[in-house]
């Protein structure tokens, strides 16, 4: 699925985390649906911190507006 390399991609680029997990599903007609969750895990992360739970107190957060604008950054570099 070269749609989810690219996506992992600019993630590694702009963000350079030690670990990039993503999981995508979709319909198999091409062009009709694609779902994709992309996990970081940032470098300073330690090594304690589950990677499945972003609540956890030793899991790095983001703020909301940081967030959007990483959202903002993804959708930019998605093929039109």
């Amino acid at each position: 699925m070269s749609l989810v390399i690219h996506i992992d991609d600019v993630v590694v680029v702009t963000h350079r985390p030690a670990y990039v997990f993503t999981f995508a599903v979709g319909l198999s007609a091409a062009g009709v649906h694609l779902h994709q969750h992309v996990f970081t895990r940032p470098c300073a992360t330690a090594r304690d911190a589950p990677w499945h739970n972003a609540d956890s107190p030793v899991a790095p957060q983001i703020p909301a507006s940081g967030l959007d604008a990483l959202c903002a950054e993804l959708a930019a570099a998605l093929p039109s």
